[in-house]
């Protein structure tokens, strides 16, 4: 067998578990082109308004680079946040998920020390009515939070 011999025509062999994951096997080419095309979708889709035309117009070079304001929701978390959020944490996600698929939030994240996060929103409104409503606020997960213009350049 494989195994004995190490002759991968000498019979079935497995790759473990992961062998029930993998529905196609492509070139590293059709990889990169995968990655590329979605990275892509994502800044014209999400990151649109946070992007910069540059050009080779020499016009177009010398004007002030155009800025795009955006809104910045930070939050400072109780100690203990990872036990003190769990009861909360499926609602949050879901409102997240709520925000984020009307094209109201940009992106955001819990920052990688666990003292607070950080969100992206298009507007203030968004980031005031997510605070407004977001469970971790509600219940005291969050013990303060700050909503502040941030110019993209």
């Amino acid at each position: 067998t494989f195994q004995e011999t190490g002759d991968i025509d000498a019979g079935v062999w497995s790759a473990g578990t992961v062998m029930g994951l993998i529905d196609s096997v492509v070139t590293c080419q059709e990889l990169c082109e995968d990655i590329v095309t979605e990275a892509e979708r994502v800044i014209n889709t999400r990151l649109a308004n946070s992007v910069t035309i540059v050009s080779d117009d020499d016009q177009a070079a010398k004007a002030p680079p155009a800025i795009t304001p955006h809104w910045l929701l930070q939050y400072t978390y109780v100690d203990n946040v990872v036990q003190e959020r769990k009861p909360y944490l499926r609602e949050h996600m879901k409102l997240i998920g709520e925000f984020k698929k009307a094209g109201r939030f940009v992106m955001g994240g819990v920052l990688g020390d666990l003292t607070g996060a950080t969100v992206i929103f298009k507007n203030k409104e968004d980031a005031d009515e997510f605070a407004s409503r977001d469970p971790f606020v509600e219940n005291g997960i969050v013990t303060n939070y700050e909503v502040k213009e941030w110019s993209v350049v």
